[in-house]
Protein backbone atom coordinates (compact mmCIF):
# COMPACT_ATOMS: atom_id res chain seq x y z
CA UNK A 1 0.00 0.00 0.00
CA UNK A 2 1.36 3.27 -1.23
CA UNK A 3 -0.04 6.70 0.59
CA UNK A 4 0.83 10.57 0.34
CA UNK A 5 0.92 13.27 -2.04
CA UNK A 6 2.86 13.00 -5.22
CA UNK A 7 3.63 16.32 -5.51
CA UNK A 8 7.19 17.50 -5.34
CA UNK A 9 8.54 17.25 -1.81
CA UNK A 10 5.78 16.05 0.01
CA UNK A 11 6.33 12.70 1.79
CA UNK A 12 4.84 9.36 0.35
CA UNK A 13 4.52 6.27 2.61
CA UNK A 14 4.69 2.49 1.68
CA UNK A 15 4.13 -0.94 4.16
CA UNK A 16 1.68 -1.42 6.43
CA UNK A 17 0.55 -2.34 10.20
CA UNK A 18 2.94 -2.11 12.99
CA UNK A 19 6.10 -2.96 11.29
CA UNK A 20 8.28 -0.60 9.36
CA UNK A 21 6.67 1.97 7.11
CA UNK A 22 9.01 3.70 3.72
CA UNK A 23 9.15 7.33 4.24
CA UNK A 24 9.87 8.85 0.93
CA UNK A 25 10.20 12.52 -0.31
CA UNK A 26 11.80 13.35 -3.84
CA UNK A 27 12.08 17.36 -4.49
CA UNK A 28 13.76 19.02 -7.51
CA UNK A 29 16.43 20.95 -6.60
CA UNK A 30 17.31 23.72 -8.87
CA UNK A 31 21.29 23.09 -8.81
CA UNK A 32 23.75 20.84 -10.89
CA UNK A 33 24.18 17.35 -9.19
CA UNK A 34 27.70 18.62 -7.93
CA UNK A 35 26.36 21.57 -6.42
CA UNK A 36 23.73 19.43 -4.76
CA UNK A 37 26.07 16.84 -4.13
CA UNK A 38 28.78 19.15 -1.78
CA UNK A 39 26.00 21.03 -0.29
CA UNK A 40 24.80 17.37 1.08
CA UNK A 41 27.89 16.13 2.27
CA UNK A 42 30.77 18.77 2.73
CA UNK A 43 28.20 21.71 3.82
CA UNK A 44 25.65 19.58 6.18
CA UNK A 45 26.62 21.73 9.18
CA UNK A 46 25.40 24.74 7.58
CA UNK A 47 22.16 24.38 6.92
CA UNK A 48 21.39 20.98 9.32
CA UNK A 49 23.43 21.21 12.09
CA UNK A 50 24.97 18.18 11.45
CA UNK A 51 28.14 17.09 11.95
CA UNK A 52 29.72 14.28 9.47
CA UNK A 53 32.95 12.73 8.44
CA UNK A 54 32.29 12.42 4.67
CA UNK A 55 33.99 8.81 4.35
CA UNK A 56 32.16 4.99 4.51
CA UNK A 57 32.29 4.53 8.55
CA UNK A 58 32.86 8.20 8.85
CA UNK A 59 30.41 9.59 11.82
CA UNK A 60 26.81 11.81 11.62
CA UNK A 61 26.26 13.30 14.43
CA UNK A 62 23.33 15.72 15.45
CA UNK A 63 21.69 17.30 19.06
CA UNK A 64 18.51 18.10 19.02
CA UNK A 65 17.40 20.41 16.28
CA UNK A 66 13.59 20.55 15.66
CA UNK A 67 11.37 22.50 16.90
CA UNK A 68 9.24 19.92 19.26
CA UNK A 69 11.65 19.81 22.13
CA UNK A 70 14.65 18.15 23.60
CA UNK A 71 16.49 15.75 22.97
CA UNK A 72 19.96 13.52 23.21
CA UNK A 73 22.88 14.02 20.50
CA UNK A 74 22.33 11.45 18.11
CA UNK A 75 25.30 9.75 16.68
CA UNK A 76 25.38 7.67 12.93
CA UNK A 77 27.47 6.06 10.75
CA UNK A 78 28.24 7.04 7.23
CA UNK A 79 27.45 3.72 5.11
CA UNK A 80 27.01 4.49 1.69
CA UNK A 81 29.10 7.40 0.22
CA UNK A 82 28.84 7.10 -3.90
CA UNK A 83 29.61 10.54 -5.35
CA UNK A 84 27.53 12.45 -6.08
CA UNK A 85 24.74 10.14 -6.37
CA UNK A 86 24.44 8.35 -2.65
CA UNK A 87 24.41 9.36 0.49
CA UNK A 88 23.39 6.66 3.16
CA UNK A 89 23.93 7.01 6.99
CA UNK A 90 22.07 6.14 10.48
CA UNK A 91 20.71 8.13 12.34
CA UNK A 92 20.82 6.72 15.68
CA UNK A 93 23.51 3.51 15.74
CA UNK A 94 21.38 2.90 18.96
CA UNK A 95 18.61 2.30 16.82
CA UNK A 96 19.32 0.13 14.32
CA UNK A 97 16.42 -0.69 12.75
CA UNK A 98 14.78 2.76 12.59
CA UNK A 99 17.44 4.94 11.83
CA UNK A 100 19.29 4.39 8.21
CA UNK A 101 18.71 7.16 5.73
CA UNK A 102 19.56 7.17 2.43
CA UNK A 103 19.67 10.37 0.09
CA UNK A 104 19.86 9.56 -4.06
CA UNK A 105 20.77 11.92 -6.47
CA UNK A 106 19.58 12.05 -10.02
CA UNK A 107 20.71 14.14 -12.26
CA UNK A 108 18.10 15.46 -14.41
CA UNK A 109 19.78 18.16 -16.31
CA UNK A 110 22.54 20.47 -16.44
CA UNK A 111 20.46 22.84 -13.68
CA UNK A 112 18.13 20.29 -12.17
CA UNK A 113 19.01 17.29 -9.32
CA UNK A 114 16.15 15.36 -8.04
CA UNK A 115 16.82 14.45 -4.41
CA UNK A 116 15.11 11.16 -3.15
CA UNK A 117 14.83 10.66 0.56
CA UNK A 118 14.04 7.40 2.51
CA UNK A 119 13.78 5.81 5.74
CA UNK A 120 12.03 3.27 7.10
CA UNK A 121 10.54 3.90 10.41
CA UNK A 122 8.17 2.05 13.00
CA UNK A 123 4.32 2.94 12.16
CA UNK A 124 4.06 4.91 15.36
CA UNK A 125 7.00 7.54 13.82
CA UNK A 126 5.04 7.87 10.65
CA UNK A 127 3.09 11.07 12.07
CA UNK A 128 6.62 12.56 13.15
CA UNK A 129 8.54 11.80 10.50
CA UNK A 130 6.64 12.92 7.65
CA UNK A 131 6.77 16.49 8.28
CA UNK A 132 10.12 16.43 10.10
CA UNK A 133 11.56 14.94 6.64
CA UNK A 134 9.75 17.27 4.69
CA UNK A 135 11.29 20.31 6.73
CA UNK A 136 14.53 18.96 6.43
CA UNK A 137 14.64 18.54 2.91
CA UNK A 138 12.53 21.97 2.10
CA UNK A 139 15.70 24.00 4.27
CA UNK A 140 17.93 21.88 2.10
CA UNK A 141 16.40 23.09 -1.09
CA UNK A 142 16.19 26.78 0.39
CA UNK A 143 19.84 26.44 1.11
CA UNK A 144 20.91 25.34 -1.72
CA UNK A 145 19.27 27.49 -4.42
CA UNK A 146 19.86 30.64 -2.02
CA UNK A 147 23.02 29.95 0.20
CA UNK A 148 20.76 30.69 3.19
CA UNK A 149 18.64 29.13 5.48
CA UNK A 150 17.61 32.72 6.92
CA UNK A 151 13.71 32.50 5.55
CA UNK A 152 12.62 29.34 6.85
CA UNK A 153 9.68 30.35 8.90
CA UNK A 154 9.32 29.64 12.77
CA UNK A 155 6.81 26.84 13.21
CA UNK A 156 7.70 25.57 9.68
CA UNK A 157 7.43 21.65 11.19
CA UNK A 158 3.67 22.12 13.78
CA UNK A 159 2.66 23.87 10.20
CA UNK A 160 3.46 20.92 7.79
CA UNK A 161 2.29 18.57 10.71
CA UNK A 162 -1.22 20.45 10.51
CA UNK A 163 -1.07 19.79 6.75
CA UNK A 164 -0.49 16.42 6.63
CA UNK A 165 -3.13 15.74 9.65
CA UNK A 166 -5.34 17.59 7.92
CA UNK A 167 -5.00 15.84 4.48
CA UNK A 168 -5.35 12.12 6.08
CA UNK A 169 -1.53 11.34 5.48
CA UNK A 170 -0.85 10.87 9.01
Amino acid sequence: MTTGNERDGWASFSGTGASQRRVELKRTINAPIRRVWDALTVEMPNWAGTLIEPHEGGRAAQGDADECGEGPVQDGTIKVLQPPYIFEFTWNDSLPDEGLVRYDLTELDEAHTLLTLVQYVPESQVEWAAPGWHQVVERFAIYVETGSVDSIREGRFMELHGIYRAQGLI
